[in-house]
């Protein structure tokens, strides 16, 4: 069991919420590791627009973060079985 497992076991009574979430965690850091390999392919296709990603594929765009949400709520999306992230088309600057 890893770390973030354990603590997760922890804090949750059921060994069955506690598995929940964990895949729920997983399932985040899958996409969003997918959408930065894939961001010059999703910068081209979803340029200024908000994505909805879920098993590693885009479900919903929209240009407003709002709208994006509504649109999921409409096909009984649950919120936090997806990754949303804004895709912008300028130059991404750090400042360090």
């Amino acid at each position: 069991m890893t770390t973030r497992e354990t603590v997760v076991t922890r804090i949750l009574k059921s060994k069955e919420e506690s598995e929940r979430i964990i895949n729920l965690l997983t399932e985040q850091n899958d996409n969003f590791e997918w959408i930065l390999r894939n961001l010059g392919e999703l910068k081209k296709r979803f340029p200024n627009k908000y994505i909805a990603v879920k098993k590693r594929s885009v479900i919903e765009t929209d240009r407003n973060y709002k709208s994006l949400i509504e649109k999921l709520k409409r096909r009984h999306i649950e919120l936090n079985e997806v990754t949303i992230e804004y895709i912008t088309d300028k130059p991404i600057k750090l400042l360090l």
